[in-house]
């Protein structure tokens, strides 16, 4: 029927009506069936009004026609629409068969076909190891598995299991990485394939190290330990020495990686050597780090980056840049630490290295913070804390929590720092790395002497200075002796105060921490304030200004803000030594340092005839 015309119109609102009438539907039932006025359907019925479609499909739903029966050309429509709904399932029939016998002949073909897809997915896997595209890699080795398992590879359904564990490994993914490689570790078994088996165990070990469980980790390594052949002797060698580390056993450990540098120096592939000499070394420059000897960790480091740039070892290049930044910020050149992180957060990112890319954000925040930039830390520490949350990175989000945690506290928002301390604390534990949670013990105790808590805060010192000596941490030792110090000060208690600030200080000197050293004189200077000894406070005040004068140099040379006094306690050492100045009758002198130190607040706290210095 020609719709365009009002003859055509009429005769679909007479099969409107008719459709309705068949249905037992008067014109205003089905109108108000299908949701419209009574008036348009009565300017349907009269040819008035063209139907429009969906109104039609409305209509043939409610009154069961066919929505062809409204636009069939005769007067016998249902007819011819019954006819070509008969003509279109009999097509329909013949395509499903074509497409049947289609698929019959291509099923042959397929299978014939898969096998080449499948190795095609295997050199796919081996492109994006190197250069790595970890997603890229899991994503193709999880097809691989797929396929495999329809072709009954088993060997190849292992080896795609184990590049997917590595490569989360990578991504410190490390509960899914464990389920993978545990997977890998019993299809090598069941395949009589030792070597690869050997391989899984020390990569499933590496994880069960990440996940907090040493002891898993270290029978795992032991038996990799145990091999035959000298590359994975020295492995399992070396990776013992790692669980001893992770548990501050700095003896135990020293004497593996010893070990392991012998297996290596038996082999004749001198490649395979320097590749073994810069795990061995990266590893025993964390020891040197954790016990505060950063001088022979610079040297040990940049070993480590050499080898790394001539292997091409990125990971490794990222490690040993951290570790200098690290040694950078201790030994008191903020510049080069600023430089080192820098350069491997941009390596990181390029490699797609996530779990790295959140430690050197910590790192990064831990720097800021360190230099007064508290807003940049804080915001540095929150972006950390955020990746190493999303990619299950324990070491990211135990430094994030660190080092926010410092932010907080030089920025004298205390009870916010004593929350991250303790999650980070919680982290440490589960962990069971020894030396964090004597670190963390000290930072706890830090922001309770700070909160008024100076008995709590000795009593945490205390337990920290155990655990420091008995791991050998230097550097824990010099910071919970400088808060033990803080708190005999607070309590009245000089003679302590005293013999805890020069032991602090006989630490902070021998291992070479400004950081360390002015914190400790300014201590010292206090306690001689306290005594009115004016000579030994002169001493200890100049002492401090002198190290803290330095790192503002550092910073200015490396064009970074000389934010330093930032920090209340910093800002204090200045006010000291003025009224170290004063009371020895010298108050133009006092007024004459605090103008040259370029820091207005001073003045005016200094002028503040209320002002008392923080315990």
């Amino acid at each position: 029927m020609d719709l365009s015309t009002r003859e055509g119109r009429r005769e679909q609102g007479a099969r409107i009506q008719r459709a309705a009438e068949a249905a037992g539907l008067s014109l205003e039932e089905l109108a108000r069936d299908i949701g419209c006025s009574r008036a348009l359907i009565y300017q349907y019925v009269a040819g008035s009004t063209l139907a429009q479609p969906h109104r039609l499909q409305q209509i043939a739903s409610r009154t069961g026609k066919s929505l062809g029966y409204f636009y069939a050309e005769g007067e016998d429509a249902e007819e011819q629409v019954e006819r070509a709904q008969a003509q279109l399932r009999e097509e329909q029939q013949q395509v499903r068969q074509e497409l049947e016998r289609l698929q019959n002949e291509r099923a042959e073909l397929e299978r014939r076909r898969l096998r080449e897809s499948f190795e095609r997915l295997r050199e796919l896997a081996a492109a994006q190891e190197s250069p790595p595209d970890l997603r890229g890699l899991i994503s193709t080795c999880e097809r691989i598995v797929s396929l495999g398992q329809e072709l009954d590879d088993l060997r190849a359904v292992a080896e795609a299991h184990f590049k997917i564990g590595n490569a989360r490994i990578r991504l410190a993914e490390h509960d899914a990485a464990s389920a993978s490689l545990e997977r890998a570790l019993e299809l090598f078994h069941q395949l009589g394939d030792s070597e690869k088996e050997l391989n899984a165990r020390q990569s499933l070990a590496n994880v069960l190290l990440q996940l907090g469980r040493p002891e898993a980790a270290l029978e795992q390594f032991q038996l990799v330990a145990s091999a035959a052949d000298w590359w994975n002797r020295w492995k399992g060698t070396l990776s013992i020495g790692c669980v001893y580390e992770h548990l501050g056993e700095y003896r135990r450990a020293l004497e593996h990686f010893d070990a392991a540098l012998q297996i290596i120096d038996t082999s004749s592939d001198e490649h395979a050597a320097t590749f073994g000499r810069l795990y061995v070394r990266s590893n025993t420059a964390n020891v040197y780090i954790d016990c505060g000897d950063y001088l022979p960790a610079v040297e040990i480091a940049q070993a480590c980056l050499d080898d790394a740039e001539k292997l091409g070892h990125r990971e490794q290049h990222i490690e040993a840049q951290i570790n200098l930044g690290v040694c950078a910020l201790a030994l008191g050149r903020p510049g080069e630490a600023h430089q080192r992180l820098h350069r491997a957060l941009e390596i990181a990112r390029f490699v797609g290295d996530t779990g790295r890319a959140a430690v050197t954000r910590a790192w990064l925040c831990g720097l800021h913070a360190a230099i007064g930039q508290y807003d940049v830390a804080k915001e540095l520490g929150k972006d950390a804390l955020q990746s190493a949350l999303q990619t299950g990175s324990r070491r990211a989000v135990l430094y994030a929590h660190q080092h926010l945690g410092d932010a907080y506290r030089r920025s004298g928002m205390h009870r916010e720092a004593l929350y991250h301390y303790h999650q980070a604390q919680s982290t440490a534990r589960d962990q069971h790395v020894a030396y964090y949670e004597a670190l963390l013990l000290e930072r706890c105790a830090s922001v309770e002497r700070r909160l008024g808590s100076p008995e709590r805060a000795a009593a945490l010192c205390g337990t920290a200075l155990e655990m420091a000596d008995r791991i050998g941490a230097q550097e824990v030792e010099a910071v919970a002796q400088i808060c033990l110090a803080h708190c005999a000060l607070a309590l009245g208690r000089l003679p302590e105060a005293e013999q805890s600030g020069q032991r602090a200080l006989a630490v902070a000197t021998s291992i070479q921490t400004p950081d360390l050293q002015w914190q400790a004189h300014a201590v010292l200077g206090r306690v001689a304030l306290e005594r009115r000894q004016l000579e030994e406070a002169s001493t200890h005040t100049a002492a401090a200004v002198a190290a803290i004068e330095a790192l503002r140099q550092e910073l200015r040379r490396a064009d970074l803000e000389d934010t330093l006094l930032e920090e209340a306690d910093r800002e204090q050492v200045y006010l000291d030594r003025a009224r170290v100045l004063e009371a020895a009758g010298h108050s133009s002198e006092a007024r004459a340092f605090l103008e040259g130190a370029e820091w207005p607040p001073l003045l005016r706290r200094f002028a503040d005839a209320g002002e008392r210095a923080p315990g």
